[in-house]
């Protein structure tokens, strides 16, 4: 009866983990995860925000391929792991940039 207690607590810690999507995989079907929600992980390796706003966009890179994301909750240090749950969108012009495929930030750890 114990060993049944830790595997279902086991079974809902493995389950109620945010799976991550590789960005390679985002990047190279953009139409299958248009406008779904994914999470990413990986380094934050450039950004562009405007002094004062909490509005700006940082690149991801998980080692593989790398994905701008779009925030307005604050833009990350460079050389930060970060893990962003997000929408998928494509075509989006922002900060005179025109990007084929962006994570719309919702949540980053």
């Amino acid at each position: 009866m114990r060993n049944l207690g830790f595997v279902l607590i086991f079974m809902v810690f493995l389950f109620g983990c945010a799976s991550t999507t590789k960005i390679s995989e985002i990047k190279s079907n953009p139409e299958v995860y248009l406008n779904s929600e994914v999470t990413v992980e990986g380094r934050v390796t450039q950004t562009i925000g405007a002094p004062l706003s909490s509005k700006g966009l940082y690149q991801v890179d998980d080692g593989e391929s790398s994905i701008w994301v779009y925030t307005e909750h604050g833009v990350p240090m460079r050389g930060e792991k970060v893990k962003v749950k997000g929408i998928v969108k494509s075509g989006i012009t922002l900060l005179g940039k025109t990007f084929a495929v962006i994570l719309v930030e919702k949540e980053r750890k």
